[in-house]
């Protein structure tokens, strides 16, 4: 698990995402569109959950929808972080 002492960063979702989905990490740039990059919705689900235990953060059903590309990812994994380490 990543150290809770900072907001996850683009090159550590990157690494994670990577890891998960075998894709390579140059392909995951901001604007990659997830449904592009990912074969089906259970792989989005399996990269959303590794994700929540690698950041230490709680995501909801609308925190996923909000996803659409890899920056999105790391917006909403950012505030989640902020609003609970407050």
């Amino acid at each position: 698990m990543i150290s809770p002492s900072a907001a996850p960063t683009l090159g550590e979702v990157v690494g994670r995402v990577a890891a998960v989905t075998s894709i390579a990490p140059h392909r995951l740039v901001p604007d990659a569109e997830l449904f592009a990059l990912v074969s089906d919705s259970l792989m989005l689900v399996e990269m959303a959950i590794d994700l929540q235990e690698e950041f230490d953060v709680i995501l909801v059903e609308s925190d996923l929808r909000e996803m659409r590309t890899l920056g999105d990812v790391v917006d909403v994994l950012g505030r989640r972080w902020e609003e609970q380490a407050a």
